[in-house]
């Protein structure tokens, strides 16, 4: 007697479905752990080369090589004789230790906060408010003959975190106490500097510059701008056209 046996494409309907192998594709596991392996890796190479990273990078190379920082520096002679890259490339000088590092330890914090969200609205700050603070300085300040240092575009990161979290204040209460005491800040900060000609924080006066307290308020009016722009906020968190297909999705 001839045994049955178990069809291994069963027919339903007159249809023929051929069943999927219980089998492991050990390639394919592989590929998948050789493919997760190298995205881990380069995850850690992007967050190196984030913009905030590469911005205070820049920064610190420039104060090691003095050479570099007279054909870098915010020249104003030379800027009207055709050097136009001093307008971005001013900012990346500074006069003194003490001045490095009170505007490198306040971007650094504030650029990590709003990278955590997501680098493109940092790179875009990072770009942007260098020619923007400068062209303003040329126009506003036609005395002053030199700049330097990164506290305008900190400001402007700073004031952006606090619009940030001004934009959140509905779903979070907290959110709206941060963005007042950032802007409250921002305020004492700016009219200190503006009636005293003192900064608040790089404390070394005797370093032979004085503040300009103009920067400063240029870095907060480029922050606001890059803000209501509807390219940056909706880069602030889900892009427009998804958050659009989610709201649809969910009324």
């Amino acid at each position: 007697m001839r045994a049955r046996g178990i069809h291994s494409e069963p027919v339903v309907a007159g249809v023929t479905r051929q069943l999927p192998s219980a089998r492991l594709d050990v390639r394919r596991v592989t590929a998948a752990a050789t493919w997760f392996g190298r995205w881990q890796r380069d995850r850690a190479v992007l967050q190196l080369l984030s913009p905030n990273a590469l911005a205070l990078t820049g920064a610190l190379l420039v104060f090691a090589l003095p050479s570099l920082q007279a054909l870098l520096i915010y020249d104003r002679e030379a800027i009207l004789a055709g050097e136009f890259w001093r307008l971005f490339s001013g900012h990346w000088v500074h006069f003194s230790g003490t001045h490095l590092g009170c505007n490198v330890a306040v971007l650094a914090a504030a650029g990590l906060i709003l990278e955590s969200g997501t680098a493109v609205r940092t790179a875009r700050l990072l770009l942007v408010a260098p020619w923007f603070i400068s062209a303003g300085l040329l126009v506003g300040e036609p005395q002053l003959r030199c700049y330097g240092g990164l506290s305008g575009i900190a400001t402007a990161a700073v004031v952006a975190l606090a619009l940030d979290a001004f934009a959140r204040r509905r779903q979070d209460p907290r959110a709206g106490w941060t963005a007042a005491v950032l802007l409250l800040l921002f305020e004492l900060k700016t009219t200190f500097e503006w009636y005293t000609h003192r900064s608040l924080f790089a404390l070394d006066t005797d370093a032979g510059y004085s503040v300009v307290p103009l920067s400063h308020l240029l870095g907060g009016l480029v922050a606001l701008i890059l803000h209501l722009l509807p390219a940056a906020r909706s880069a602030g968190g889900m892009p427009a056209s998804l958050s659009r297909r989610f709201k649809a999705t969910t009324d």
